[in-house]
């Protein structure tokens, strides 16, 4: 078994030399290794603020949009009452049968 173990030494050893005469191994890059950990960190900080941004935004533009438009109503007086069904619409054919357009000003 001694020699078994020999063997094998000497076959790996053989078989080890034999890869690294055939290609250089690069040494280990700590700079690159670094700059890549980093660049991951930093995407993860992206990746957190677009998804917080995701579930925020819509919220704050709702609540901008109803300080807007209670703003409006407030200057405009208020909105006129609804009609209600029952209510008859304003008339707006003349006499001829022609239908009378108001254009907003």
């Amino acid at each position: 078994m001694v020699s078994c173990h020999r063997n094998l030494r000497v076959t790996v050893h053989v078989l080890w030399s034999g890869l690294n005469s055939d290609r250089e191994i690069e040494p280990f890059d700590e700079a690159l290794d670094r700059e890549t950990w980093s660049l991951y960190n930093q995407r993860l900080q992206w990746d957190l603020e677009l998804a917080t941004k995701r579930r925020k935004r819509p919220q704050e533009v709702v609540d901008v949009l109803e300080k807007l438009f209670q703003a409006q109503n407030a200057a405009l007086g208020g909105l006129d009452p609804p009609i209600e069904e029952d209510e008859e619409l304003p008339d707006d054919t003349m006499r001829n049968g022609q239908t009378a357009v108001q254009l907003a000003s």
